[in-house]
């Protein structure tokens, strides 16, 4: 009896036995423990099918280092060749430096002001733990967008810079690419007259990467000589109708924050007749070689835009015999607070557009500078 008893509680704990093997074998695709090692082991995996693990390094993804930074070497004053925003702002910049180190031999370097505010950051939350020590403090992080500028060096002073400015617009435009498919060249529609209807029609452009071209100062090097204008007489018969002339400005200093090249233009009288599209714009004229200064009015339009209550900025506009520049504050010295403030916040503006194009473009580093007087 006891026999026949054992047997059917023999089969059932080989059962049970055989269950939890067959249960152990499965259990090892989903990453379970086993408390007796497998003859034959179906799978290292530790996680189940299809899962990937996530690695630390995936999760701390390192900023991709600048293979070209801007140090105090470059020179006190620089060319900024152009700038770039977002993601595809490191690819681009990187480009733009080989091509113009390798095929025209100019020292040119990568300056991301985004990296700038970032070490601001980290050192202004040094500064708070130095001064209360021991107090657990929580890092305040704001997202700063990464701001490529590509600089050229090499310059003695700002006459030397300037001389070589028009010789460097000329360059021809680099080759880009891009890896997503997208267009590495940021794209103009403008509008102009078919010389054969005599009708305004829209047309699409590449716009050359170095058009908007300037001379700016090394934001690495302090400021400790200023940037002051050399005055020219005819400024003041050039601003005397300017609603928000730099001349008007209290203050000894301001930031440059736009440059518009002159663009001036002539037309004849029956040429003014039938423009009725310039008219529309504002550009056009009804006496016989009426000057068209575009840079003029875009300079007026841009401080105007920039002091509506919703920017708030007391912005000013100072026109020269080839240029017309937009400027931003008036402080007593370089190094009021309220000026390096400023100076980082339009730093950080952008204007986007619906197709991620910035239209007005401003400086990525305004530049202090004296207001000129007499």
């Amino acid at each position: 009896m006891r026999r026949l008893l054992w047997l059917p509680l023999a089969a059932a704990f080989g059962m049970i036995g055989s269950a939890a093997w067959v249960s152990a074998q499965q259990a090892e695709e989903f990453g379970v423990l086993k408390t007796t090692p497998a003859s034959a082991p179906a799978t290292t995996r530790t996680v189940p099918a299809g899962i990937e693990p996530i690695h630390p390094q995936s999760v701390s993804n390192p900023r991709p280092v600048n293979p070209y930074p801007l140090t105090t070497d470059a020179g006190t004053w620089l060319i900024c060749a152009t700038t770039y925003l977002g993601p595809d702002g490191q690819s681009l910049s990187r480009q733009v430096v080989e091509e113009l180190r390798q095929k025209h031999k100019l020292p040119a370097y990568i300056f991301n002001r985004g990296d700038e505010e970032r070490r601001k950051q980290d050192e202004e939350f040094r500064e708070m733990q130095k001064r209360y020590p021991g107090v657990p403090l929580k890092k305040k992080v704001y997202r700063v967008q990464d701001q490529y500028a590509v600089l050229v060096g090499g310059f003695k002073d700002f006459e030397s810079a300037s001389a070589y400015l028009p010789k460097f617009k000329k360059l021809p435009p680099p080759t880009l690419h891009l890896d997503n498919g997208k267009s590495p060249y940021e794209l103009l529609t403008y509008q102009e007259i078919d010389p054969e209807t005599k009708k305004p029609v829209t047309r699409t452009g590449r716009l050359h990467p170095y058009a908007n071209a300037m001379v700016v100062r090394n934001p690495l090097i302090p400021h400790e000589v200023s940037n002051k204008p050399k005055w020219d007489p005819f400024w003041k018969k050039l601003n005397e109708n300017e609603e928000y002339s730099l001349l008007k400005n209290p203050k000894k200093y301001t930031l440059v924050v736009k440059e518009y090249m002159g663009a001036r233009t002539l037309q004849s009288a029956q040429q003014t007749q039938g423009n009725a599209f310039l008219n529309a714009i504002g550009l056009g004229g009804a006496k016989e070689g009426e000057g068209l200064d575009a840079a003029a009015q875009q300079a007026h339009e841009l401080a105007k835009f920039l002091r509506q209550p919703a920017l708030g900025f007391t912005a000013w506009v100072l026109h020269t015999r080839y240029t017309s520049v937009v400027c931003v504050g008036g402080f007593d010295s370089p190094d009021d607070p309220e000026c390096q403030r400023l100076q980082r916040q339009l730093s950080n503006i952008k204007f986007n557009t619906q197709n991620g194009t910035d239209p007005i473009g401003l400086l990525p580093v305004p530049i202090v500078t004296e207001v000129p007087r007499p």
